[in-house]
């Protein structure tokens, strides 16, 4: 029994050795995200925050149906499973006796809902930076997914979003398991990775309608392992996964299908409205825009420059597996450049965790032209 337990000592501290670092990291990302969480309490200083907690109160009040369809209710169902907890809990605990006791005090002061919200945004961004640590350990070695991890946990724009009950950190952890699952397609081509991308690219349209920044890495990752022609797009892999991101978008918002009429408009409203410059960019293109200011000050001018260099070398390069990385960037810059788009600073979220991994990679790339560091990958 001595043994036993000696042994297990032995076990957890050569388990923490090893994974201090990242430890440490997820610390300090934890407390950069939840700082500075109650600001503004009991008002509401964001008017997302006021219409994503309303959806989920008219949610639950209507048989999950959606007060209005310019965006997609994920994000909203998840924070009305997380007000059902809450509510089940404060029941048992005597804070009230019905729903209608629960929405009252709600109204008399939000300050606890609020904090509930936030602090569901700051898992998903606290989960981001542990997952561009596993990804960038798994695929290019345990010094990318550190550092990668390390700035992530810092960048500004991340962290400040991390801060609001909206729904572009989880778009940017949806895109970086998504690049992840298919790398994996490309490298291997299983089955059951393709329906986790399809099922990636499901949740992610269930947030956000602009899900499409996904779709050309899936593709790109299918030619790459199964090349070009007819017979290759009609793959039953290829198949299953766009049938299984479809049926998880109308699982989780069935009612664009049980209301078209209402739905319709206010998609094709919202396509609108994603196209107008609600922020003056100052005669500047809305893609150039987001380079010579969002993203200068989100992730700073250093972070930025390693990630624009750093594309246009993976781009480049010989091995095809780096294009996987760079795709969902690329397209979304260049829907950006061709359909044009809203200048707000945090559409950029979904892309930013893998700028800041495509930054680290190439900057490693760069130490390892005068250390003999080994990237199979690059």
């Amino acid at each position: 029994m001595i043994f036993s337990n000696s042994r297990q000592k032995n076990s957890t501290g050569m388990w923490l050795r090893r994974n201090i670092a990242i430890l440490l990291i997820l610390s300090l990302a934890l407390l950069v995200r939840v700082w500075g969480i109650d600001f503004g309490l009991p008002y509401f200083f964001h008017f997302d925050e006021s219409t994503t907690i309303y959806s989920a109160f008219y949610a639950a009040a209507n048989r999950l149906q959606p007060h209005f369809f310019l965006f997609p209710m994920l994000y909203p169902y998840l924070l009305l499973a997380l007000y059902t907890a809450y509510f089940l809990i404060g029941t048992v605990g005597g804070l009230w006796t019905d729903p209608f006791g629960f929405f009252v005090s709600y109204v008399g002061d939000p300050s606890f809902f609020l904090i509930l919200g936030r602090l569901l945004t700051v898992s998903f961004g606290v989960i981001s930076v542990w997952s561009v640590y596993v990804i960038g350990k798994k695929l290019y070695g345990r010094r990318v997914g550190h550092l990668a991890a390390f700035f992530l946990a810092l960048t500004f724009l991340h962290v400040q979003e991390s801060h609001y009950i909206k729904q572009d950190v989880l778009t940017g952890l949806l895109s970086l398991l998504g690049f992840y699952f298919n790398f994996k397609i490309f490298k291997k081509g299983k089955l059951k990775d393709y329906l986790i991308s399809g099922l990636i690219i499901g949740l992610f349209a269930s947030v956000k309608y602009n899900f499409f920044i996904l779709v050309p890495t899936l593709i790109l990752a299918h030619i790459l392992r199964g090349g070009l022609g007819i017979k290759s797009f009609l793959d039953k892999k290829l198949v299953y996964a766009f049938l299984i991101s479809g049926l998880i978008f109308f699982i989780l918002n069935p009612y664009i299908i049980l209301e078209p009429t209402r739905a319709i408009p206010d998609i094709i409203s919202q396509s609108k409205l994603t196209t107008i410059q609600w922020v003056d960019s100052g005669n500047l293109p809305v893609w150039l825009y987001n380079f010579t200011y969002h993203l200068r000050y989100g992730m700073g001018l250093p972070l930025l420059f390693f990630s624009l260099i750093g594309t246009v070398y993976l781009t480049f390069t010989r091995k095809n597996q780096n294009l996987l990385l760079v795709s969902a960037p690329i397209s979304f810059f260049l829907t950006l450049a061709f359909f044009g788009g809203t200048t707000f600073a945090r559409y950029n979220v979904m892309i930013l965790p893998l700028l800041v991994l495509i930054s680290n990679l190439f900057l490693f790339k760069i130490i390892s032209w005068h250390k003999s560091w080994d990237y199979p990958i690059i």
